[in-house]
């Protein structure tokens, strides 16, 4: 009932001041993100408080931690915010990130001199925090060589954080190899934390930006029952819904229809996290497992992708899901 509402209150709009406030009549440009990394420092960073905090509770704790997720849901985004808040603590000095998506033919031996370079530019003796994303895209060989030399890391006091895609607990085929997996949950004696969505305020406050709104509160409500939590998808509705008021390419009461025209091609960007949960033997459209051997934790699953208020994104998966069986 609450999706339909919302679409309602919308499409029931008859003037543009009735969908965006004073701020967005006046403003140039929508401050929305949705192709690069977002930082806390530059005031771009909402929500996910909860799996932050549970990050920080875990390098405070055991000085390592691992963020299971789904392609861009923000694993990245909370690669750097956790080791800037662990910097404003001044529980660390100094913050290191490797991408080994971008390092996939770079040796392991050439990643760690080039971390201690890093550390050397930071005052002597300093302590970092040093982040490993997308681990999954580096070969077997270099995954157990790097995780041989990030002990040595972690012995001199540096914090560690990787970035996993999809559940240490299962055995999907489109995930780490099993005995990588288990060398990082011997890392973290079992312990990992999930990239959860956003809950219902912190998409407000995201749709938001922190500010007073450049949407009223119908299309505020509207744009948050559609993002379902996942920030991406958040971000992509307020830009396409910014850009067609802005424009005046939909008039008043066309606005629902012409957002989930445009925005329908971006959702392709969700295949490959579809993929990777179906990889691992749940149905997206009604999480029954049906895989072999230890079942992965749901969650981890669920936290792909985008919550199922959000209509156009249910409709995309169910068409997509057909088509792959």
């Amino acid at each position: 009932k609450e999706p339909a509402k919302a679409i309602q209150s919308v499409e029931q709009a008859t003037e543009i001041g009735h969908l965006l406030t004073q701020k967005g009549i006046d403003a140039r440009f929508a401050p929305f993100i949705s192709g690069r990394v977002v930082r806390e420092e530059s005031g771009d960073f909402f929500g996910k408080k909860s799996t932050l905090n549970n990050l920080h509770e875990e390098l405070k704790q055991n000085g390592i931690a691992i963020l299971e997720g789904g392609y861009r849901s923000g694993k990245t985004s909370l690669l750097y915010a956790v080791g800037e808040r662990l910097e404003q603590e001044k529980l660390i000095q100094t913050s290191v990130h490797c991408d080994l998506m971008s390092n996939t033919s770079t040796s392991p031996d050439k990643i760690m001199e080039d971390i201690k370079l890093d550390l050397d530019e930071a005052p002597p003796g300093s302590k970092a925090v040093i982040t490993f994303d997308e681990i999954q895209a580096y070969d077997r060989q270099n995954q157990l060589k790097l995780l041989e030399m990030v002990d040595q890391l972690k012995a001199e006091g540096h914090k560690i954080v990787f970035s996993v895609i999809g559940d240490l607990q299962g055995n999907s085929p489109k995930e780490l190899p099993r005995e990588i997996k288990d060398k990082l949950l011997g890392m973290t004696r079992g312990k990992t934390v999930v990239n959860e969505l956003l809950d219902d305020n912190e998409i407000k406050e995201l749709l938001a930006h922190g500010d007073e709104p450049l949407f009223t509160e119908p299309v505020i409500r509207y744009l948050a029952t559609e993002a379902g939590g996942h920030p991406l998808l958040a971000n992509m509705l307020g830009s396409e819904c910014f850009h067609l008021l802005k424009n005046r390419d939909a008039e008043p009461g066309k606005i629902v229809e012409k957002v989930k025209s445009n925005v329908g091609d971006m959702l392709e960007g969700f295949s490959s996290a579809v993929d990777t949960i179906m990889a691992a033997g749940f149905d997206p459209l009604t999480w029954e497992w049906k895989g072999e051997g230890v079942k992965p934790d749901s969650k981890v699953y669920v936290n792909m992708l985008p919550g199922y208020t959000s209509t156009l994104f249910r409709d995309w998966l169910t068409e997509y899901v057909k088509d792959k069986k």
